[in-house]
């Protein structure tokens, strides 16, 4: 549940199902009757995952760009850092790239930017690195009741990304992920009947969340989202369920 590569992949299908609803719509525009000035600029989703303790650390970049021509992208870079050349992505249409490092790359207030050359032209983003937070959780709740957990706001988040493990004795385990915009968050424990316990930690993320509807951050020649998301130690929280009496 907490390896933060699973964090970052689960914004990608949202991103491509988005470029593939607005794309048809856009292109929709041109015809034989109707000539269009000029191309549509690329859709482009970068997503940075960084996760620090005091036993190590990890930095994940994952880039997918699409469009109609796809692109042929000449380069790659996330905070002067290279990544791999985008290879076709096997779950759909566009390119893939991604970068993983076993260390924190980029610091807390950090203007973290990327730049991608394609012939399409030059597309960027700028965002900040988040800043720590650290969790209030109870020791203990109850089966069958509500749980709060809160936490202290992070310098330049726009966010937090919260992911919850569910695990009752003797059950299966469930998890769920939930973005939240204010500093706390409540948990439903209805569906314990005995103990066990709820885990899980909190993300800052600074950069827009995608969406329809919502206003991108990748200007020049392409549009899109760059998001990034910081947690450390005291991001982590863990409450024992008891039973109910």
């Amino acid at each position: 549940m907490n390896d933060p590569a699973a964090v970052a992949r689960a914004g990608r299908p949202l991103v491509a199902a988005l470029a593939l609803i607005v794309l048809p719509v856009l292109l929709a525009g041109c015809s034989d009757e109707i000539v269009c000035s000029q191309e549509i600029p690329p859709f482009i989703s970068t997503s940075v995952t960084e996760v620090s303790d005091s036993r190590a650390g990890t930095t994940l970049v994952e880039f997918y760009c699409s469009g109609d021509p796809v692109p042929e992208i000449f380069s790659v870079a996330v905070g002067g850092r290279e990544l791999p050349d985008p290879l076709p992505d096997a779950g759909g249409p566009g390119l893939v790239s991604t970068l993983s490092e076993t260390a924190v790359i980029w610091l807390p207030g950090v203007d973290c930017v990327l730049s991608v050359g394609s012939d399409y032209g030059i597309a960027s983003a700028v965002v900040t690195v988040p800043g720590p937070l650290s969790v209030a959780a109870p020791e203990t709740g109850t089966a069958g009741e509500q749980t709060t957990i809160a936490w202290t706001a992070s310098s330049d988040a726009d966010y937090y990304l919260l992911e919850v493990e569910l695990a009752e004795s003797g059950a299966e385990t469930t998890d769920f992920v939930a973005v939240v915009e204010d500093t706390s968050f409540t948990i439903d424990l209805s569906g314990f009947q005995g103990e066990g316990y709820v885990s899980g930690h909190v993300a800052a993320v600074s950069g827009p969340l995608p969406g329809t509807g919502a206003q991108g951050n990748v200007t020049g020649e392409g549009w899109g989202f760059m998001r990034m998301s910081y947690r450390d130690s005291g991001a982590l929280f863990s409450i024992f369920i008891a039973a109910a009496i």
